[in-house]
């Protein structure tokens, strides 16, 4: 049944204009914001109690060559070198990926 159709037949004239014809939300039951205080056990409150970063080791900043350790082997460089394609990092920074996967999957070391 096309739309014109719908339209003429007697059986349900406005069928169509029935789903336009209902506003979206009364007026009256339209939130409006009030000012007002933020009760107490709802503030944020931020402790901080030391300095987070201090006991964290430092990276390299001249990255060993590549080395296999583990898991981690020449087969997993290089799928992780077609996973970055050549001009996304620069051989630097490739490097210290190769060096931080390594320290990672090596169960016992940590960053």
């Amino acid at each position: 049944m096309s739309v014109e159709e719908e339209l003429d037949s007697p059986d349900e004239p406005t069928k169509i204009v029935d789903c336009f014809a209902k506003k979206y939300k009364p007026v009256a039951l339209k939130v409006k914001p009030v000012l007002g205080m933020l009760p107490e056990r709802f503030r944020i409150t931020r402790e901080i109690i030391e300095d987070l970063l201090k006991n964290m080791s430092r990276l390299p900043e001249r990255p060993p060559e590549f080395q296999t350790k583990g898991h981690y082997n020449l087969d997993h460089k290089e799928k992780l070198d077609t996973v970055h394609l050549s001009g996304f990092l620069w051989p630097k920074e490739r490097k210290l990926m190769y060096w931080l996967v390594v320290k990672l999957s090596h169960s016992g070391d940590t960053v």
